[in-house]
């Protein structure tokens, strides 16, 4: 997961990441971290730079799965009603969901497929930050051993052959009567 964590890190905090934030009009993913609760227990962790993206995920070996959830946190939003006069900015946050989303949808490392959507929706939780989690699945062989790895192995010296291939040249009269 290590290998995903990075490659995840680069693909929404790089400069084509930064360049597609932009021309939505909507900020960048400022931090990337591994999922602990942090916007739920605000007064435990460190402040939490938004927009913010956490990871979580759960590996599921017997099936060589992996599901990934990832937190999409944005401020607190406010005045989203239709009678908004600032119902457009507020509603920004949506924009910064369709650009990660493409960011991040055909993301694939040496260990994992290609992610597909499961589900998707607004946390609900008593945070003050806005969070839209996504959920992935994807393949994972991050830990599947080889077939040969756990069996003992035997070496001996080499063999080497020679030999002649024989053909049999004599020719075959088949009469059809």
């Amino acid at each position: 997961m290590k290998e995903f964590y990075k490659e995840l890190t680069s693909k929404i905090t790089g400069e084509e990441a930064i360049e597609k934030f932009t021309e939505k009009n909507v900020k960048a993913v400022a931090m990337v971290d591994l999922y602990k609760g942090q916007y739920l227990y605000e007064k435990e962790f460190e402040q939490l730079l938004l927009p913010a993206v956490l990871v979580e995920y759960n590996i599921n070996h017997d099936t060589n799965t992996a599901t990934i959830s990832l937190h999409c946190c944005w401020e607190q939003i406010y005045e989203t009603d239709n009678k908004s006069a600032d119902r457009e900015s507020a509603l920004l946050f949506f924009d910064w969901q369709d650009v990660l989303y493409d960011l991040v949808y055909q993301l694939e490392t040496k260990n994992t497929g290609k992610l597909k959507l499961i589900t998707e929706g607004l946390a609900q939780d008593e945070s003050p930050t806005t969070v839209h989690i996504f959920s992935f699945e994807c393949s994972y062989m991050g830990r599947v051993k080889k077939a040969i790895d756990g069996y003992n192995q035997a070496s001996g010296e080499d063999v080497t052959t020679t030999g002649t291939i024989k053909t049999n040249t004599q020719q075959v009269d088949f009469n059809f009567d």
